[in-house]
């Protein structure tokens, strides 16, 4: 018998009870919260991020780091980004 990875069955929970959650399968890192608004500021403002809006900051900096109020934080800095 096949079984699928957790990831799948908790995906398919989180589908059916209508939760909205996120699912990591690599490692996460807390920053300390000196360090969050560099990060923050460096997901959104470099070259490379190209001041995109909150979701798309959000979703560049939960790939590698979580903290309590993070998208809270985030969405702070964009509604204040003038560039």
């Amino acid at each position: 018998m096949y079984r699928l990875p957790i990831e799948t069955h908790l995906e398919e929970l989180a589908t059916s009870l209508h939760l909205n959650i996120t699912i990591c399968t690599g490692e996460v890192t807390t920053p300390n919260e000196e360090d969050r608004p560099n990060i923050i500021r460096e997901a959104h403002d470099s070259a490379v991020a190209g001041h995109k809006g909150m979701i798309k900051t959000y979703h560049r900096i939960r790939e590698i780091y979580y903290w309590p109020n993070m998208m809270e934080e985030i969405r702070r800095y964009v509604k204040t980004c003038h560039d």
